[in-house]
């Protein structure tokens, strides 16, 4: 009887190691971060959080290595600095000041690091940000005294001016605004568009600076003269962005 109790005990010894062993492949189980509900296989974890970031594939033995070397390359990768420029018309200063920078990015190899675009404003007319307003030099091209000046700087100027908008100043690190005049309409339609709930923390970004200092009717030589000290403020301000090609 004794001989035959003991045999019939064995499935249920056999069923203990079962579940010990089952056990431990559970406690080998990768833990999912504290704001995650339950235990999840690396692959079932890709497949429910589609954008998991680095941290949270490091907590997965099978990804911890990729991950750590892609934070650490994503940590030291370069940023693309977003510029614009405005001025009143977008003829004159922003035109001139995008149309360096586009040479110096050509020049210097740095298209992966900068990236610039040129807008105007009203050009006095007031109303220009509002859904029927319009600016008074959409479209128009750059004077030719202007365009023939630059060009002895290697530099040509072309296409036609064209307002600023929400999207522009949203998607600038920095805006550099020429002129008093203009930087007052700017700041006017950005805070018609703060109150509209198109943007918000836009003042961080807008710089007042100097314009050119040369208008229509002004003679060639008077427009080299300000092109010259126009052109050194431009390239101060990019010796502050401090960029690298990496």
């Amino acid at each position: 009887m004794l001989h035959l109790e003991g045999q019939r005990r064995r499935p249920g010894n056999w069923l203990l190691v079962t579940l010990i062993f089952i056990s431990s492949l559970r406690s080998e189980a990768v833990e999912i971060p504290s704001s995650m509900d339950g235990t999840l296989t690396p692959e079932a974890h890709a497949q429910i959080y589609s954008n998991p970031t680095c941290l949270e594939l490091m907590k997965h033995n099978r990804w911890r290595s990729w991950a750590r070397r892609q934070n650490v390359d994503l940590r030291y990768a370069p940023s693309l600095v977003k510029l614009c420029f405005v001025c009143l018309t977008n003829t004159e200063s922003s035109k001139l000041a995008e149309t360096y920078v586009n040479s110096y990015i050509a020049s210097n190899g740095l298209s992966h690091r900068l990236k610039v675009e040129s807008r105007g404003v009203g050009g006095g007319r007031k109303d220009w940000y509002l859904p029927n307003g319009w600016s008074l030099f959409h479209g128009k091209e750059p004077d030719q005294v202007l365009v023939n000046s630059a060009q002895e700087f290697n530099l040509r100027l072309s296409g036609n001016a064209k307002p600023i908008d929400p999207e522009s100043i949203l998607d600038a690190d920095h805006i550099l605004c020429y002129g008093k005049e203009a930087y007052d309409e700017l700041l006017e339609a950005a805070s018609h568009w703060e109150k509209g709930g198109l943007l918000n923390d836009y003042l961080v970004k807008i710089r007042l600076m100097p314009a050119l200092k040369w208008k229509e009717g002004d003679e060639k030589s008077k427009a080299k003269e300000a092109i010259q000290a126009f052109l050194e403020d431009c390239e101060k301000f990019l010796e502050s962005l401090n960029l690298t090609k990496s």
